[in-house]
């Protein structure tokens, strides 16, 4: 079975596809910040749509490699040039210190439960190479509350900050950042539109007629400037 299909025929609309390379663009620059000091490869776990990754692929040496666990997903990404196999992790085909960062945005949040987050972080800090980095993103369960489950049913492993910086750092990693984003914000400034969105969405539930104010578009309307973290942890270099 596909758990992900939906995910991969879904419609996004343009206001999400502008605010998704908005926030792309920005979490590029991050990740450059911290990758320059080492360099090297780069493993990209769940590259999705690929937005990111076609960014990932721009930096001078880097010799991507993507794992992608949809089929389409991967098919529509190897379609389009890019190094990517259609695997599903934990845990990674990978010799020990063999990338020097890997990527994974939204991609926690799907492991099933504390077990298998357990043996994913493990499995990343064996797979970089001393002094890596995983650079990780995933939405805040204490912002999203709800959502967090009603609008994406592989969300298994609740995710905070607390819970994913104890995570890493009992897999061995040292954490050297962490941001927050509210869709293309990276400031407090995005709790403003955050908060404007889910008054807008509990309008909607509240005013409009059941049929149409339960339909998935009103819903997410509520997540469009959600609390997402983004995390880095790097590698102890023994």
């Amino acid at each position: 079975m596909n758990n992900y299909q939906f995910f991969a025929t879904k419609k996004v609309s343009p206001i999400a596809k502008i605010i998704a390379r908005i926030l792309h663009a920005k979490l590029f620059i991050l990740f450059q910040k911290h990758f320059n000091e080492t360099g090297g490869p780069i493993l990209e776990i769940g590259p999705g749509q690929g937005s990111f990754t076609k960014l990932l692929t721009t930096i001078p040496n880097c010799r991507y490699k993507g794992y992608e666990p949809e089929s389409l997903l991967c098919k529509k990404l190897q379609e389009g040039g890019l190094p990517v196999t259609q695997t599903v992790v934990p845990p990674i085909p990978e010799h020990d210190n063999s990338f020097n960062a890997i990527v994974l945005l939204n991609v926690l949040e799907h492991m099933k439960g504390s077990s298998v987050a357990q043996y994913l972080a493990s499995e990343l800090y064996r797979v970089l190479s001393p002094n890596g980095i995983a650079f990780i993103s995933f939405p805040s369960y204490l912002d999203w509350k709800t959502d967090f489950f009603n609008l994406d049913y592989t969300h298994s492993f609740i995710t905070t900050e607390v819970n994913v910086s104890q995570l890493l750092i009992d897999a061995g990693f040292s954490i050297e950042h962490i941001g927050y984003s509210y869709g293309c914000f990276f400031s407090d400034l995005g709790r403003l539109p955050n908060a404007l969105a889910k008054t807008a969405r509990w309008l909607a539930l509240t005013l409009l007629p059941r049929k149409i104010s339960r339909k998935e578009k009103f819903q997410k309307l509520g997540i469009l400037f959600a609390e997402n973290i983004v995390l880095i942890a790097r590698k102890k270099a023994k």
